[in-house]
């Protein structure tokens, strides 16, 4: 790493001094990510991103064994059979049966 010393507004320290304490990360964590984010260096998600997206996986449970694998095949079958029903339901409403 290389030392810059920079200058902020009283508001701007009290901003990044919150956010680290919050966060519970340094205040040069938060001043990087804010670089990062602002001169688009970074590209993915943060460190607190990936930790949250992390702290949910696996808590869901389903039925089907294949479903991580086969989640597409999945949404396109039930999003064609809704399109489907909809599409009756409105040939209903309109008095032509299919």
């Amino acid at each position: 790493m290389i030392r810059k010393q920079v200058q902020f507004t009283e508001r701007q320290a009290a901003r990044v001094r919150r956010e680290a304490a919050r966060r519970g990360i340094s205040e040069s964590a938060v001043i990087r990510e804010a670089v990062d984010r602002g001169l688009g260096g970074r590209s993915g998600p943060t460190d607190e991103q990936w930790e949250a997206a992390l702290s949910v996986a696996g808590i869901a449970r389903s039925d089907v064994p294949d479903l991580a694998r086969e989640h597409d095949r999945y949404y396109a079958e039930d999003l064609e059979r809704d399109l489907r029903e909809k599409r009756e339901e409105w040939e209903r409403l309109r008095g032509r049966p299919r």
